[in-house]
């Protein structure tokens, strides 16, 4: 079955293009949610303005509503994420470079544990795309959807799977402790913009 992802709130359906092997340093994005979001090319210019939206600071993960999450992407946009989820609540952490993560943890889990779960990373990336579409074929599994947008999963790091869209300023990562999950939620049109963007 041909994956599905969505730039917008409904998913398409993509045909799978195998990408030609393309050569640029892996070191540059083998980054898994717990490091710094994959670095762009281009300057970073943006600031992060957070100022009453569900009282969240920079670097500080804290658990919010959904009401609360699609706030913030009113605010900030985009934003991805995997839906809501049976006993689990949302923990939103925006990062210092205007990054955005939405963690799914057990009800019983506080905000800030250092264990993993589902994690969604919305990073702004002036170059999110080209970065993946760069990605050297024999450490990274590289897609091209129909649509344009490119999906990869890199041999270091299978626990996270990537994507962008081209022309837009932003990268998508998706990362689960369990094997495969992050691909396959991926392919499979589970991650999606926060509704109300």
């Amino acid at each position: 079955m041909a994956p599905v992802l969505s730039q917008q709130a409904m998913p398409l359906r993509w045909k799978i293009v195998s990408v030609a092997a393309i050569a640029v340093a892996l070191a540059s994005l083998g980054l898994r949610f717990t490091d710094t979001p994959p670095p762009a090319t281009g300057e970073h210019t943006s600031t992060v303005s957070l100022a009453g939206v569900a009282g969240l600071q920079p670097g500080v993960p804290k658990i919010i509503s959904v009401a609360e999450l699609k706030d913030l992407a009113t605010e900030r946009g985009p934003i991805y994420w995997a839906g809501e989820r049976d006993d689990t609540h949302i923990e939103a952490t925006v990062t210092p470079e205007g990054g955005v993560y939405v963690r799914y943890l057990p009800d019983t889990v506080t905000a800030g544990s250092d264990d993993l779960y589902l994690t969604v990373g919305t990073y702004e990336s002036v170059d999110g795309y080209d970065a993946l579409a760069a990605a050297n074929a024999d450490e990274a599994d590289v897609v091209l959807a129909e649509s344009g947008a490119i999906i990869t999963t890199f041999t270091s790091a299978p626990d996270s799977t990537y994507f962008a869209f081209p022309k837009t300023s932003f990268q998508v990562e998706v990362f689960s402790p369990e094997s495969g999950q992050a691909r396959s939620m991926t392919e499979t049109g589970e991650i999606v913009l926060v509704p109300g963007q």
